[in-house]
């Protein structure tokens, strides 16, 4: 190899060093980085914090129909609630909100396949 080659093949591979770390660090690898975490609060601080109040309104966490039609739906709603399922406005189940708010429902019979329009309300 003659010497004016050798400074070409250094440069390429500089250069290819650099695109690998280039891509590492910027994309090309998967980090998982985990949130910040909040400051913590001191006693007299929490004290004066209003109290968070359990939300009326039942949500959906999680709605699983395989491919037979068998269902769960997941969500949550306040403690103690009694959660109802509605399919078209038809009610397809019920359950009661444990004492953290979550609940399950499992309906009896399979969902027709198609659209769906589910809801849920709670009392």
């Amino acid at each position: 190899m003659k010497p004016n080659n050798y400074w070409i093949v250094g440069i390429a591979v500089l250069l290819l060093l650099a695109a690998v770390i280039s891509w590492h660090d910027f994309g090309g690898g998967h980090e998982v980085v985990a949130p910040p975490e909040a400051p913590p609060v001191s006693a007299p601080q929490a004290a004066k914090a209003p109290a968070a109040a359990p939300s009326a309104a039942p949500s959906f966490d999680a709605i699983h129909v395989g491919p037979d039609g068998s269902t769960v739906i997941a969500g949550r709603a306040a403690p103690g609630a009694e959660v109802t399922i509605l399919d078209h406005g038809q009610p397809i189940g019920r359950t009661t909100a444990d004492a953290n708010g979550e609940w399950v429902v499992l309906p009896d019979r399979p969902l027709p396949s198609g659209p769906r329009e589910l809801s849920a309300t709670s009392r």
